[in-house]
């Protein structure tokens, strides 16, 4: 459960008449009260966070992921880090200015609302988010690439609404839901290894379509994108703790050779594994990485 006390309100960098946005560190509790009516994006950069908006429920969004939130003018949002060592991107657009660029889009708060899994769980919104940050943005044109680059995150963001939003007519049987969860519990259990669609539709006792379909219905993305996710995490906390070679690292989570598994960790992060030994850079403000 989140926390009811608050340790900070939360401080918005003005970057337009519309946008805003906040890099949130360090302190467990925020609030934020808003002034007008907006869609809100949050990424949780480093360590997982939860959000709850006014009295509803609080939810979790996993670490690399994503929510995108319609609060009404005078809603209040809080934000519990999960962690000290957190890292949480806050943006905030001015829904009048989405209905000026979008001005048949008024169905979006609604659609957004009414949205069952608020984690969007889609790997591409991190890499957008990092740029975001990028401190080496030459000043004369960084809060036009700023803006550039939020707008991308909230389409993204909207796109894999939509999606889920198709999804959530699909009805699953209780019996069907279990043997995907089987399957979930099974990568997370064994990351040296890589199944294969059809190896896991074989173990858990279903055909492979089923498989596939109601895997991302329940989780929101496809099974080698979950098991990527997993691997790649897993393997960046080995790296960070330092007590393992970078080829220890890639037979971990199944990966045969050290230079297959450093071409696959670049392309998930944007960096090499290497980088984290060392300093910590799991948020990167490095201007050469925008031309990765």
């Amino acid at each position: 459960m989140i926390a009811n006390q608050v340790d900070a309100p939360i401080a918005l960098t003005k970057i337009s008449n519309y946008i805003n946005l906040a890099e949130i560190r360090e302190v467990p509790n925020y609030a934020l009260s808003l002034s007008t009516d907006a869609y809100i994006s949050i990424i949780a950069m480093r360590a997982c966070c939860l959000v709850k908006v006014a009295d509803n429920l609080d939810y979790k969004i996993e670490e690399g992921y994503s929510t995108l939130l319609s609060i009404n003018q005078g809603g209040m949002l809080q934000i519990n880090a999960e962690s000290m060592d957190s890292c949480i991107l806050l943006l905030v657009i001015d829904r009048s200015f989405i209905d000026q660029l979008n001005p048949e889009g008024k169905e979006l708060g609604p659609m957004i609302k009414a949205l069952k899994s608020k984690c969007i769980a889609d790997r591409a919104i991190f890499p957008i988010a990092l740029e975001i940050l990028n401190e080496e943005i030459p000043t004369h044109f960084k809060k036009l690439y700023q803006t550039s680059k939020i707008l991308e995150v909230f389409s993204k963001q909207l796109f894999h609404i939509k999606q889920q939003r198709a999804d959530q007519t699909l009805k699953i049987k209780t019996a069907d839901e279990e043997k995907v969860r089987t399957a979930k519990k099974l990568i997370d259990q064994h990351l040296e290894k890589t199944y294969t669609i059809a190896e896991l539709s074989r173990l858990i006792g279903t055909n492979e379509q089923y498989l596939k379909i109601h895997f991302k219905h329940i989780y929101g993305c496809t099974i080698y994108n979950y098991s990527l996710t997993m691997k790649m995490n897993f393997a960046r906390g080995l790296l960070l703790a330092k007590e393992d070679k970078i080829a220890d690292v890639a037979t971990k989570i199944g990966y045969k050779h050290a230079t297959h598994f450093s071409t696959a960790f670049k392309k998930f992060f944007g960096y090499l594994p290497n980088t984290l030994r060392g300093h910590f850079l799991s948020l990167l403000t490095v201007e050469s990485l925008i031309f990765i």
